[in-house]
């Protein structure tokens, strides 16, 4: 279990954590690098957007590898956000007229294989499966 508080600065230790984790699990490159980039959108997602208050909070990371399958478990007592319901992101040609938003969570659904979400009581409950590839 990683247990981070809901500052920026808490990135970079979240990074060490699945550096870690990969080299440990002999995770694939690639799959290790993915797993980190989605972590750390959600992570900062959750820092950014998600306390009504400037109190420190906890962001709770479980991550368990089962045969070729990660699934990654992130629970914070943030607002309520589903971000399966979030709104697919507007993609133009034109820079200026992108729609800000979107685009993190889109990645992370792309990076993943299945996501799930439940709010229990006061907490977000963000569930997300990878499969690894076989070298």
């Amino acid at each position: 279990m990683i247990v981070l508080k809901n500052s920026m600065c808490e990135i970079g230790r979240l990074t060490e954590e699945l550096e870690r984790f990969a080299e440990g699990e002999q995770l694939p490159l690639k799959t290790g690098l993915e797993l980190n980039l989605v972590l750390e959108e959600v992570i900062t997602n959750i820092i950014s957007y998600g306390y009504a208050d400037d109190a420190e909070h906890i962001i709770k990371i479980g991550i368990k590898k089962n045969g070729s399958i990660l699934t990654v478990t992130v629970t914070d007592d943030g607002l309520p956000f589903d971000p399966l319901e979030a709104p697919p992101p507007t993609f133009s040609d034109k820079l200026e007229e992108l729609e800000p938003g979107g685009l993190g969570i889109h990645l992370v659904l792309k990076l993943t294989d299945d996501a799930g979400y439940e709010r229990v009581g006061e907490f977000n409950i963000l569930t997300l499966k990878k499969n690894i590839p076989a070298e």
